[in-house]
C-alpha cells in the first residue's frame, strides 16, 4: 500500500466533506455569521 497516496486521498476526502458541510450550512442558515466561518 502506498501511504503517501492514502494520505493524499484522505486529505481530499476531508476537504470534500468540509466543502459539503459548508454549502449545506450556508443553505440552512443563509446570512448567518457561522456559515461564513
Amino acid at each position: 500500500m502506498d501511504l503517501a497516496f492514502l494520505s493524499e486521498f484522505f486529505d481530499a476526502v476531508s476537504t470534500l466533506f468540509d466543502a459539503l458541510d459548508f454549502f449545506s450550512g450556508s443553505a440552512e442558515a443563509a446570512g448567518s455569521s457561522e456559515a461564513a466561518a
